[in-house]
């Protein structure tokens, strides 16, 4: 396995967190400063939220209301912009309400913001300095570790970088790693971006290319579930993320919890990033 430097790109960023848990949806309404199709999956939504981008942090997710529309639609966070007042979320088009969101104009407005849910990244509290750090990311997960990675970095973690994805245009995690990374590998099943083959089939030879303190993997549960186990197998402090799976997979079905040791935990309370040791997977799949 040969691992790849992406190109650097200039990433300007400010994180504030202040471990509030608000509801931001008293404001008349918050405007979309931007609306982009991000990959073949996933849409990339701006918007002018003053008071969230100071209160949230990796690991919290918002729900956003459009006017007229009942259903309140749970979107990834990626970016943070407080000195801008900006939020950037990401959201997969799949029912009526992710339609409508899809097709606001640039400055079309949001109705209410409910959030941020759940807590920061528990790891993003434990001391980083010099440690290993791996971040698999699989198709739309890549908008969780943008996040995760930086703040890993900024902490002194050494990070790693790997995105999967079916074929070019949908592994989202490549826009955005640039000098965050020492190493950044991507695979596409059809070859047609970075390496044919998927995480999966490579977990082996990613995992041993260095002696990794932390693993932290963002993708399907299937996918989560046999990487998880091959980190963990190898000593690894593994977490996995749920950010792909708090959004609508099927009409409006999305996880709401997750079983740890036999213990439910909702995650609006303890939000979407766990350690994977007694996570219930088939209990996951149960949900999805």
């Amino acid at each position: 396995m040969v691992r790849k430097k992406q190109k650097p790109v200039l990433l300007i960023w400010k994180n504030v967190f202040t471990g509030m848990n608000i509801n931001l949806g008293e404001q008349t309404m918050y405007k979309v400063y931007k609306n982009v199709e991000m990959t073949q999956e996933g849409y990339l939504l701006g918007i002018e939220a003053e008071e969230a981008s100071h209160s949230c942090a990796p690991g919290q997710y918002f729900e956003l209301k459009l006017p007229n529309d009942k259903h309140r639609v749970p979107v990834v966070l990626t970016d943070i912009l407080p000195e801008r007042g900006i939020i950037k979320v990401v959201f997969r088009v799949i029912n009526d309400s992710t339609k409508e969101l899809s097709e606001l104009a640039d400055g079309g407005n949001i109705e209410e913001i409910f959030g941020p849910f759940g807590r920061k990244c528990p790891f993003l509290n434990e001391d980083m300095e010099g440690k290993q750090a791996l971040v698999i990311a699989e198709d739309l997960g890549g908008a969780a570790a943008y996040m995760i990675i930086h703040d890993l970095g900024k902490k002194g973690a050494v990070v790693d970088a790997v995105a999967g994805g079916r074929s070019e245009g949908y592994l989202y995690l490549s826009e955005f790693t640039g000098e965050l990374c020492r190493t950044y590998l991507n695979y596409s099943e059809d070859g047609t971006q970075g390496e044919q083959g998927t995480i999966c089939q490579n977990i082996d030879d990613i995992l041993t290319a260095e002696e990794y303190d932390i693993c932290v993997i963002i993708g399907s549960i299937d996918m989560m579930e046999h990487v998880a186990a091959k980190a963990q197998s190898k000593g690894i402090k593994t977490w996995i993320s749920l950010d792909p799976a708090i959004t609508s997979i099927k009409e409006y079905k999305t996880i709401d919890h997750v079983v740890i040791n036999g213990k439910e935990e909702k995650i609006n309370e303890g939000g979407t990033v766990y350690e994977a040791a007694g996570v219930d997977f088939a209990d996951l799949r149960k949900q999805i």
